[in-house]
């Protein structure tokens, strides 16, 4: 598993990016302390997506690592790689027009349903092929994206495909929630979208943020 951090190592190394990529936020490390925890291993690289992780890491580990956010790398692919570029996830508002811009990008609408049910919904659609030679981004959430990305790897077998689990990014990419050019600078994106973007979530994912700093010295010691 390799921290991808360097941004100018990543560009150079676009093309050559091949596995499962997963941008770590709060919630996917709570996952990753408990259930997902033996699938890390299956994991060959990962960004940083979340401010409460570098302010922790800063804090009480003395360790400062570059910001390469879902966004950030999502906009890097789009301008580094030869590769196509396949979305798989929920349907946005204002993505359409997103998208006829840009008629480089394959966008798949995910079905409603467990991971089972949206692979079996791409190969009932789609030939194999279509995988090959791609960047397909997973934008379903942390678990879920996970266990589709396993099984497009083992069933599927794409060749020169790198498959990353972006989470929410695709809102970000369509303009549907904007934050604030200051708290995006000050790194606080995160302070301010928990409070302003207030739902009965909020709670549950406050509640594992705080839980999953306890897993933080034992990833920490796996990724180095």
């Amino acid at each position: 598993m390799k921290l991808i951090s360097d941004i100018d190592s990543f560009e150079q190394k676009m093309n050559k990016l091949n596995g499962k990529l997963v941008t770590l936020n709060n919630e996917y490390l709570f996952l990753l302390s408990t259930t997902l925890l033996n699938d890390a291993r299956n994991i060959d690289f990962i960004t940083i997506d979340s401010g409460y992780i570098l302010t922790f890491l800063r804090f009480f580990f003395d360790k400062k690592i570059d910001l390469i956010t879902g966004y950030d790398f999502f906009l890097l692919a789009k301008k580094k790689s030869n590769r196509k570029i396949i979305i798989i996830g929920k349907e946005i508002l204002n993505e359409n027009k997103f998208l006829v811009l840009d008629n480089n990008i394959i966008k798949i609408n995910a079905v409603f349903g467990s991971p089972e049910e949206i692979f079996d919904d791409l190969v009932m659609k789609y030939e194999y092929s279509i995988f090959n030679d791609s960047l397909i981004f997973l934008m379903l959430g942390a678990e879920k994206q996970e266990n589709l990305a396993h099984l497009i790897q083992k069933k599927i077998k794409p060749n020169n495909t790198l498959i990353a689990g972006l989470g929410g990014t695709w809102e970000q990419i369509v303009d549907n929630k904007k934050v604030p050019d200051i708290y995006i600078k000050l790194k606080l994106s995160w302070l301010y979208r928990t409070f302003y973007f207030w739902d009965k979530s909020k709670p549950t994912k406050i509640f594992r943020s705080i839980i999953s700093f306890a897993y933080y010295p034992r990833f920490l010691k796996d990724l180095t």
